[in-house]
């Protein structure tokens, strides 16, 4: 779900390319976060988690 031009229903129609969550895992990745994706029961959960840097 996270790759590059990646797109789960070939049957919607749009202009959409499948970049977005693909950017979204890379902005998460450089402020020292990660994202999930997990489905449960036929529903998806995005999980945002940022870790916290004491400096």
């Amino acid at each position: 779900m996270f790759d590059r031009f990646y797109m789960a229903d070939q049957s919607r129609l749009g202009n959409s390319t499948g970049l977005g969550l693909s950017i979204v895992k890379s902005f998460m990745e450089k402020m020292n976060g990660k994202i999930i994706g997990q489905l449960n029961d036929g529903q998806l959960s995005i999980v945002w988690e940022w870790r916290i840097v004491n400096k």
